[in-house]
């Protein structure tokens, strides 16, 4: 993968899963974020895309730390 493409991903993928972690850690005070910005209706396919954004933040991790 190309080095430019790869940091541009890495940090998408950290600022879907920063925003996500802001969410829950919101959330344990009460704070319905999804409701504030009126997206209830969104969050089966938000859930999908933090998952997923996850899932390959944790994949580029261990191939970044099997490398060094």
């Amino acid at each position: 993968m190309d080095a430019a493409v790869k940091a541009k991903l890495t940090k998408a993928l950290w600022l879907i899963t920063g925003f996500a972690a802001l969410c829950v850690g919101l959330g344990a005070m009460q704070v319905n974020v999804l409701g504030m910005l009126h997206m209830e209706k969104f969050d089966t396919m938000l859930r999908y895309v933090v998952g997923l954004a996850g899932i390959a933040s944790v994949v580029m991790f261990f191939k970044d730390c099997s490398k060094k």
